[in-house]
């Protein structure tokens, strides 16, 4: 979602500072290397690699996995919002989508 991780779940709001990556496939260059870590940042666990995926990291295996699990599970509770919100508007332009059904 182009707005990113909103804090609209607890899930969401474990996780903490969530930063944002445009990916272009290889990180070589030095500068690459310099913006990626200016993103992360001091306090930063999460990555999220646009167009790529998620990168998290934490202290143990086990803090990194939690991340990851909390991740999803916000992402989850954000799609489906958006879908609710998106099923009441495509109703009132003539959209055949009934409020019960969701995919």
């Amino acid at each position: 979602m182009r707005c990113g991780l909103l804090p609209i779940s607890r899930a969401a709001l474990l996780l903490g500072d969530v930063a944002y990556f445009d990916f272009r496939g290889e990180v070589e260059d030095e500068a690459d290397r310099v913006e990626l870590q200016k993103c992360l940042g001091p306090t930063c666990k999460i990555l999220v690699l646009r167009n790529h995926g998620v990168l998290a990291l934490g202290d143990t295996a086990e803090e990194a996995f939690y991340s990851i699990f909390h991740l999803q599970a916000a992402c989850e509770v954000q799609v489906s919002a958006g879908l609710r919100v998106g099923a009441g508007s495509e109703r009132g332009r003539g959209s055949a989508a009934s409020p019960g059904k969701m995919h």
